[in-house]
């Protein structure tokens, strides 16, 4: 506040209202839980602004700002026969009223659409994942281990054998650094690699933070691995991929043992928006007697994971 940006003044909430609020719009981020936007929102009207919207509504129109991609309401309408397709093969009542919440947001932009976010286990659903004492773990995108603590909590300790994955250098080495502290290190095999359909390299932004992503353009690269090829002397009972954009690519480099192995998968469906219906879709075609489920996390209620658990192993 008080700043000049390229000819902007940056001016406070107050200052905003008085000078603009009777004829502008206020845009309002996303990223807040469902308090602290409704707050938001009555304290700026009554600052003076008289129209309040989301960021969405710039991001639709230029989605490069912050590389966050936004599908118009009109392209979610014209995939109805998709999402048909997904809500019928949803197990639980509650994915089904999970997914029609992200629709509607992704849809009209309406924040209160949003699911409340569960704040507890992102990658292992208690109410869906029951862990053995002998799982093989492949972590798709296992940044510093925060997915790693989340399973040997839930597996209290015990496992077979877990193959992390994570690209980049940054990360890498906090990954490092925490798997040789535990008991278990030998079990685990770490590779500074990404995990794609094909095994190469790939262009790759990456800055130590929960952002670093697979990026066309990138003036970086990282090395990258087919789970197929690098999973081949393995026989994975877990399988969790959380990627930045990467996890339809990763999908399709595991084909050759998802169907075979019969893993539990969990997968992030929200880092590109028609992954929330492409994702499902590809995986209820490829996996037989499972059953497909929606779950959302963090307090922002904006991660969505779909949760393949087989038959076998489901916990009712």
């Amino acid at each position: 506040w008080g700043s000049r940006l390229g000819g902007v003044d940056g001016l406070s909430p107050e200052e905003a209202g008085r000078r603009h609020g009777a004829e502008g719009v206020i845009v309002l981020t996303f990223r807040a839980s469902d308090a602290e936007w409704e707050a938001t929102i009555s304290g700026l009207e009554a600052m003076g602004a008289r129209r309040v919207v989301s960021v969405m509504h710039l991001l639709e129109k230029w989605p490069e700002l912050n590389g966050w991609p936004v599908l118009s309401g009109p392209d979610w309408c014209d995939r109805g026969a998709e999402v048909r397709r997904v809500f019928g093969g949803l197990a639980d009542r509650r994915s089904r009223t999970e997914l029609l919440g992200h629709l509607r947001w992704r849809a009209h932009h309406d924040r209160r659409a949003l699911p409340t976010g569960d704040v507890g286990d992102q990658y292992f659903a208690p109410d869906l994942v029951r862990l053995r004492p002998d799982e093989s773990l492949v972590d798709g995108g296992a940044f510093d281990g925060d997915s790693l603590r989340s399973f040997l909590a839930r597996a209290g300790g015990d496992f077979s054998r877990i193959d992390a994955f994570e690209p980049d250098p940054a990360t890498f080495a906090r990954l490092e650094g925490y798997v040789g502290s535990l008991s278990g290190r030998k079990r685990i095999r770490l590779h500074r690699a990404a995990i794609s359909d094909r095994s190469g390299t790939l262009e790759f932004s990456g800055d130590g933070s929960h952002s670093a992503r697979a990026e066309t353009g990138s003036e970086s690269s990282a090395p990258c691995v087919a789970l197929d090829e690098a999973c081949a002397d393995t026989t994975p009972t877990v399988l969790n991929l959380h990627l930045e954009v990467a996890e339809q690519a990763a999908r399709y480099g595991a084909r050759g043992w998802l169907g075979r192995t019969r893993p539990i998968v969990t997968i992030a469906v929200y880092h590109r928006p028609a992954d929330l219906l492409e994702i499902p879709l590809r995986l209820m075609s490829t996996l037989d007697r499972y059953r497909f489920h929606i779950r959302t996390h963090n307090r922002f209620g904006f991660d969505v994971v779909l949760y393949a658990i087989p038959e076998e192993r489901a916990i009712s």
